[in-house]
C-alpha cells in the first residue's frame, strides 16, 4: 500500500483540494511540525543559494496560479513531493525539512520551513510519499521562489528555483483594498481543529476599506454560528462553514468608517443565545471570540434535535428588535450586516411580529453557501419578509468573489449616508 503524507499549510476553503488536505483526519497528523522559519539558522542556506540548483534527493515541485481567497487576498499554493521509495532507503534517522524562500521585486525576503521527525514515523510509512504544502498571500507581481529539501540524517539536500507571476483581479470592485498590504505573507501551519485555522491571527496586513459616510453610523455585524441540521452532525461540514464565516467577519471588521462605531455579535439561532459580543470594535478580539467556537457543536446539536420540529429563526428577529430598541434615541443610523448559513431547513411559520415601523436603520443580509443549494435562494426572500418593514438588501454569496462583490456594494451604499 502506498500512502500520501501531506504536510499542509491551508488558507481554508480556497480550493477543494487544499480544504480536503486540511480537514481530513490523518495518521500522520502528530508528525507534522509547526511552521518554523528559524530552521533556516541550522543550515548553510545562503551557501546553497550560491551553489545553485542541486538534486541529491529527487522531489517534485508544483505551483498553482494565484486565486482570490476568502480572506479577500490573492493566494498561491506550492507543493514539494518526495517519493516514498526515496525515503525508504535513507533510513529513519534525523528529520526531513522543507524550506521555502520568496523574494519580491523590491528585494524583500520571506521564509518558512516545516519538518517531519523521521524517528517518530511508523516504519510502514517510510514507503509513503511526503508532501510539504505552503500557502502564500501575495500581491500582483513577479516573485522568485527557492524550495529546498534537506534530510538531516544523511546530510543530503536538494534545491530548486521557480519564478511565478501573479496577475491583478479583472474588474476588481474594490481596486484599492490591497493598497497597504505587504507583498507577501506566508500562512502559518496550524493543525485543525485549532480555531486559529479559521482566522490565522499571525496575519498583520489590513485591507484598505474606507467608508466615506457623512452621517454617523453604528454598524453591527451579526453572524450566525448555529451548528444547525444543515451540517448533518458533521464537524467537517460545520468547519467548512466556519472557515468561510470567520474570515468574512474579519474582512467586514476592517471597514474604516469616517464617522461611527462597529459592534460584533455571534448568534446561535436554535439555542437562542448570543454566543459572543464585542462593542466599539477597533480590532476584532480573536483571542476572546475563538474560545466560543467549536466544530464539535455540530454533533451535539444533531443528536439533541432528534424528533423535534423544524427550528424557526425567530431569535434573529428578536435580536434585531432588541438592538434597534436599545439605540432608538441614538442619532447615528443603525446598519446591520447579517451573515448566515442557508436557512432553507428552517420553518418560517413564525408569529407576525414586525420590527419597528420608523427605525433609523438599514439591514444588509448575506447568505453564505459554498455548496449552492437550490433551495437557498427562496429563503433570502423569507428573511426579507420576516424582517419587514425594515429595508433589507440581500446577497447570496457562494465564493470569495461573490463576497467581494457584496462588500463593494455595501461600502458604496454606506458611503452615501
Amino acid at each position: 500500500m502506498r500512502w500520501n503524507y501531506r504536510v499542509t499549510l491551508c488558507p481554508n476553503v480556497l480550493l477543494a483540494i487544499i480544504f480536503s488536505a486540511c480537514t481530513a483526519s490523518s495518521a500522520f497528523a502528530q508528525q507534522i511540525g509547526k511552521s518554523d522559519p528559524q530552521l533556516f539558522d541550522h543550515v548553510p542556506f545562503d551557501q546553497w543559494l550560491k551553489d545553485g540548483p542541486r538534486e541529491q534527493i529527487p522531489f517534485k515541485v508544483r505551483t498553482y496560479d494565484a486565486e482570490l481567497s476568502i480572506y479577500q487576498r490573492l493566494v498561491t499554493h506550492l507543493e514539494m513531493t518526495m517519493h516514498g521509495k526515496e525515503l525508504s532507503h535513507r533510513g529513519n534517522t534525523g528529520d526531513l525539512v522543507g524550506f521555502l524562500q520568496i523574494n519580491d521585486s523590491s528585494g524583500h525576503t520571506y521564509r518558512d520551513a516545516l519538518k517531519v521527525d523521521l524517528t517518530q514515523l511508523n516504519p510502514d510509512l517510510h514507503k509513503s510519499d511526503i508532501m510539504f504544502e505552503f500557502d502564500v498571500l501575495v500581491l500582483p507581481g513577479t516573485y522568485s521562489m527557492i524550495l529546498a529539501l534537506h534530510h538531516t540524517g544523511t546530510g543530503e539536500y536538494s534545491l530548486k528555483q521557480r519564478t511565478i507571476h501573479v496577475s491583478a483581479l479583472k474588474d476588481d470592485p474594490i481596486p484599492d483594498a490591497w493598497r497597504d498590504l505587504p507583498a507577501v505573507e506566508i500562512l502559518t501551519h496550524i493543525e485543525p481543529p485549532d480555531p486559529d485555522t479559521y482566522f490565522h491571527p499571525e496575519l498583520k496586513g489590513r485591507l484598505h476599506l474606507p467608508v466615506s459616510n457623512q452621517k454617523p453610523l453604528r454598524v453591527e455585524l451579526l453572524a450566525d454560528v448555529t451548528a444547525s441540521e444543515l451540517f448533518h452532525g458533521s464537524s467537517t461540514r460545520y468547519m467548512r462553514y466556519l472557515y468561510a464565516l470567520v474570515p468574512i467577519i474579519g474582512t467586514f471588521s476592517q471597514m474604516q468608517l469616517r464617522d461611527g462605531a462597529k459592534d460584533l455579535a455571534t448568534l446561535d439561532l436554535t439555542r437562542r443565545k448570543v454566543v459572543f459580543e464585542q462593542d466599539e470594535m477597533k480590532e476584532l478580539d480573536w483571542t476572546a471570540w475563538k474560545k466560543t467556537l467549536s466544530a464539535s457543536d455540530a454533533g451535539v446539536v444533531n443528536v439533541g434535535s432528534l424528533s423535534k420540529q423544524r427550528p424557526k429563526p425567530e431569535f434573529l428577529r428578536e435580536q434585531l428588535a432588541r438592538r434597534i430598541s436599545a439605540h432608538s434615541g441614538d442619532p447615528a443610523m443603525q446598519v446591520f450586516i447579517l451573515i448566515t448559513s442557508p436557512l432553507f431547513l428552517y420553518s418560517f411559520d413564525v408569529k407576525e411580529e414586525a420590527l419597528p415601523q420608523n427605525c433609523n436603520c438599514r439591514i444588509f443580509y448575506i447568505q453564505y453557501d459554498s455548496s449552492r443549494h437550490d433551495a437557498a435562494s427562496s429563503r433570502t426572500q423569507q428573511v426579507e419578509k420576516m424582517l419587514k418593514p425594515v429595508n433589507v438588501r440581500s446577497f447570496q454569496a457562494h465564493s470569495a468573489e461573490s463576497v467581494r462583490q457584496a462588500l463593494a456594494k455595501i461600502i458604496n451604499e454606506l458611503s452615501r449616508f
